[in-house]
């Protein structure tokens, strides 16, 4: 196998076995601490979330371009942060004064806790903050493997802490269990950061006053739409807090995480091929039409025939995991499943602006994301809770997918014709699962059906190529990969 697709099954393996971990961990924590409890954990998130995209995360974007080309010209990461941490240092500051100072009381008016939890916000901020910034490093620096590991061994230790709480502890308040999870963010992302941070020789660089400017000016877009996304994302869990209580945030939040953690699972692609992309750039200025002719419609149908017979059997797995307590988040579930097959578009995408440096036409995506979930949420979660709120992440997700896919095939002349077909079937698939409901029986049905759609329509546009399968799979995986090639090319 090639270095690329190595590296794909390196962090794609990574990230398929989080998603279990992902709804374990959901699952002892809502065993632990019960829907009110997740509500009060999810509030925490938000406001550290909140903090780390405006304040912090926003110069992180530059850097993973920036970063990759002094990677491979110097073998050093120094100049880049050189030119951030100024910036980053301003963040701190804005981000310590306003959670200890709290102005207009907003941190307990938003989320309904007490002022005494400042502190575990800003511990996860840091936490989360350290984690990211250790992550731009590795990929940076291609340390794959490292970058593939670190989110498990974090997933693995947070598991067993609650394990430990619900044997041990079985009757603690809250803020435990929440308090033990943010340290072991904060002490893990800390460490994991220090020493990439010396590994990829980021101390003693110099910067000069426009090298600061351009990642100011980059990341200036990136607020904006960091901004509209912390709407999108989080403006439901505040609004079923005012309408409804800290409850019904718990019960939404558990369906919302295990949508996130099925969506990630496409994620491997945005990590590995914006270093390609980069690389392929420097030799090949046609390198951006060429990968989405090419490469993103047979990742969107090895994708959408992997996805999909996973979410015909998901609403058996929530109600297993998360227990009877969370038996009404259910329905809510069911409708936001309706955006997980199309995330691959969203990350396949993503890299192309970022390659473009059109961070501003992806902050106009996220704002019209942003207002249309909270427009039809506004209008629904006071009669509907939190199956309202899905009703608007799913119509804002579906949004962006389709806005992504026509404006990056119009900017570079490539017909659309393949990805807004197979975009169709997998929101139709989405659709019709919902209206399904929990009939495992006839929801796996359906997906065989689709995943036959899928493969004609594979076909007939010849997305895959003759042997290609062949050359990606392990040799060990032959006879699969040869039945694969049969099935996806015409003879």
């Amino acid at each position: 196998m090639n270095i690329y697709v190595t590296q794909f099954f390196l962090i794609g393996g990574s990230r398929l076995l989080r998603i279990p971990l992902a709804i374990l961990i959901a699952g002892l924590l809502s065993r632990a601490v019960g829907p009110q409890g997740v509500g009060e954990w999810s509030m925490i998130v938000a406001v550290a979330v909140f903090f780390h995209s405006m304040c912090l995360g926003w110069t992180q974007a530059q850097a993973v371009r920036m970063g990759r080309e002094e990677w491979l010209d110097r073998q050093s990461q120094s100049k880049t942060w050189a030119a951030r941490w100024p910036l980053i240092a301003v963040g701190i500051v804005v981000s310590v004064f306003g959670l200890w100072f709290r102005p207009y009381s907003f941190f307990e008016q938003l989320t309904g806790l007490p002022s005494s939890w400042w502190p575990v916000a800003l511990i996860y901020l840091f936490g989360i903050w350290a984690l990211a910034e250790a992550q731009v490093l590795q990929r940076t620096t291609g340390r794959f493997s490292i970058f593939a590991a670190v989110p498990l061994v974090l997933d693995l230790l947070v598991a067993s802490f609650l394990y430990a709480i619900l044997v041990f502890a079985p009757n603690s308040d809250a803020i435990e269990p929440i308090t033990g999870i943010v340290v072991l963010t904060a002490v893990l992302g800390g460490a994991v950061w220090a020493w990439e941070f010396i590994a990829s020789h980021s101390s003693g660089g110099r910067a000069s006053r426009r090298d600061i400017v351009q990642v100011a000016t980059f990341g200036g877009p990136v607020v904006l739409g960091a901004a509209m996304g912390y709407l999108s994302d989080w403006g439901d869990h505040f609004l079923l807090q005012y309408f409804h209580g800290i409850e019904q945030v718990g019960l939404f939040q558990a369906g919302y995480q295990a949508m996130l953690a099925m969506m990630a699972l496409s994620a491997p692609v945005t990590v590995i091929f914006l270093n390609k992309l980069v690389d392929q750039l420097r030799h090949d200025p046609k390198a951006e039409a060429d990968y989405i002719r090419r490469f993103v419609p047979i990742a969107v149908l090895f994708w959408l025939l992997m996805i999909m017979p996973c979410i015909a059997v998901i609403p058996w797995i929530f109600a297993a995991v998360f227990g009877k307590g969370f038996v009404a988040a259910l329905p809510a579930f069911l409708v936001l499943c309706i955006a997980v097959p199309g995330a691959i578009f969203t990350y396949l995408y993503t890299i192309l602006f970022n390659i473009q440096e059109r961070t501003g036409r992806l902050a106009v995506f996220a704002g019209a994301m942003a207002m249309a979930n909270f427009a039809i949420s506004l209008t629904l979660i006071p009669g509907m809770g939190g199956v309202g709120a899905s009703v608007g992440s799913a119509i804002s997700y579906l949004a962006v997918q389709i806005l992504y896919v026509l404006d990056q095939h119009r900017r570079l002349a490539v017909s659309p014709l393949v990805p807004v077909l197979l975009l169709l079937v997998a929101s139709i698939f989405g659709v019709v699962q919902l209206i399904i409901g929990d009939a495992i029986v006839w929801r796996l049905l359906w997906a065989i059906a689709c995943m036959g759609i899928l493969i004609v329509l594979g076909r007939k546009f010849r997305i895959s190529e003759n042997n290609l399968v062949a050359r990606l799979m392990p040799r060990r995986c032959a006879p699969i990969a040869k039945m694969m090639d049969r099935v996806l090319t015409k003879s």
